[in-house]
């Protein structure tokens, strides 16, 4: 029973101290550390247009691969049941 109440006891302790530790002002940092990511504490007033900027060249990009792919595809053996890129292969109009 004693070790029952030790094990709350410790356990507020630990939250109190979780509690005193965070937050406050911020941490002094270096002024000359560079990172590709931005540096320690950055929030870009532009992210929301840099994540469109990326999100669309990601769909250009897989886009593209996708259209290369289906106007080179070549089947040997047609196949025997139904198959997703059939839909947009140059193929699919010959496949019954």
């Amino acid at each position: 029973m004693v070790s029952g109440f030790i094990l709350p006891i410790c356990f507020q302790h630990y939250l109190t101290w979780l509690s005193v530790q965070g937050g406050g002002a911020r941490y002094p940092y270096p002024k000359y550390v560079w990172s590709p990511a931005g540096g320690w504490w950055t929030r870009p007033q532009n992210w929301l247009s840099n994540t469109a900027i990326a999100f669309s060249g990601i769909l250009a990009v897989t886009y593209l691969t996708w259209s290369v792919s289906a106007k080179n595809e070549r089947r040997t053996v047609q196949p025997d049941r139904f198959i997703p890129s059939m839909l947009v292969c140059s193929l699919s109009a010959r496949v019954k």
